[in-house]
């Protein structure tokens, strides 16, 4: 009886957790890009010679094509000091000047 019990709750855990990840999916597809005050660009890596990332260049290309478009007026980047000793922030700086 008990074997059972824990058998459904795995069960129902594991098709939550399957249901969530379509939810979220499904989500990340759909492309509803409404006008907004500010934007954040969040930090990712920066290469050693103190380049963005391939990621992190395209998040700024993507951020800039959409301020061209007027999306928003405000540009707020984000980041940590990496393993190669930048700061993700400093580096992404020019796209907010």
């Amino acid at each position: 009886m008990m074997k059972k019990g824990i058998k459904y709750l795995i069960a129902t855990i594991f098709f939550l957790f399957i249901g969530h990840i379509l939810i979220i999916t499904f989500e990340g597809l759909n492309d509803n890009i409404e006008f907004s005050e500010v934007a954040v660009v969040l930090g990712n890596k920066v290469e050693l010679d103190g380049r963005p990332s391939k990621r992190l260049q395209g998040r700024l290309d993507r951020a800039v094509e959409l301020y061209k478009k007027e999306y928003f007026n405000y540009v707020i980047v984000s980041g940590g000091i990496g393993k190669a000793g930048f700061n993700e922030a400093v580096i992404m700086k020019p796209i907010s000047d």
